[in-house]
């Protein structure tokens, strides 16, 4: 599978700056990432791909009509960006749709294929293995799991895992989206990969008091 393209600081400027060139190659390097970011927002589902899709493509619409207008032009800044426009245009398309989602249409396989690296890394921080897939088949069920078990995360945990590994954000802007402190942050996001970690590996879950157990 050939590399995606780089986010560098120097391809936002570039692209801010108005070459058409630069915003190419910065579109090809975040699509996949924030078809992702779309997708872990849409859980408990493992993913509404038509709907993914449909604001997947009007996100990065946003990026080519948008980016001159950043205020930040680094990768931290236009992670940011992105990541609130992918905030409000979910939040939008659940506040239309209600709350729960209809069934999830099943993703091509070629797009699942195309887009496994942007989540390889997420895999492997969160299961402790190298994800080697060798077949379209295998990359889907990895991927489908992983967002399947996202989605049976309680909200704050999903939240901070989308916000750290999929939106790519600093513990210090997680911070200030959700109203925390950075230490709260950091706890919050251990915790939060150490459950996820239990549900993807098949653990038991600790014996803990009925009130400090997980909900399912």
């Amino acid at each position: 599978m050939p590399d995606l393209p780089a986010m560098t600081d120097s391809a936002v400027v570039a692209a801010a700056g108005g070459s058409s060139e630069a915003l190419s190659l910065l579109a090809a390097a975040v699509l996949p990432r924030v078809r992702f970011m779309v997708a872990a927002r849409l859980s408990p589902t493992p993913a509404q791909w038509d709907a993914v899709e449909e604001i997947t493509q009007s996100t990065m619409l946003a990026l080519t009509q948008g980016v001159d207008r950043l205020n930040c032009r680094t990768s931290a800044g236009l992670n940011a960006w992105l990541s609130g426009v992918v905030s409000h245009k979910v939040a939008d398309y659940l506040a239309q749709r209600g709350s729960t989602p209809p069934p999830p249409a099943q993703p091509a396989a070629g797009v699942l294929a195309a887009d496994f690296q942007s989540v390889a890394s997420v895999w492997q921080t969160i299961t402790g293995r190298v994800p080697t897939p060798s077949s379209i088949a295998q990359r889907a069920e990895q991927i489908e799991s992983l967002m399947s078990e996202l989605g049976r995360l309680k909200d704050d945990y999903r939240e901070v895992i989308t916000y750290a590994f999929f939106d790519q954000l600093t513990t210090a802007r997680i911070a200030e989206r959700m109203g925390r402190t950075r230490p709260a942050v950091s706890m919050l996001l251990i915790r939060a990969v150490k459950e996820l970690r239990r549900r993807m590996m098949g653990e038991a879950e600790p014996n803990l008091p009925a009130c400090e157990r997980t909900p399912r």
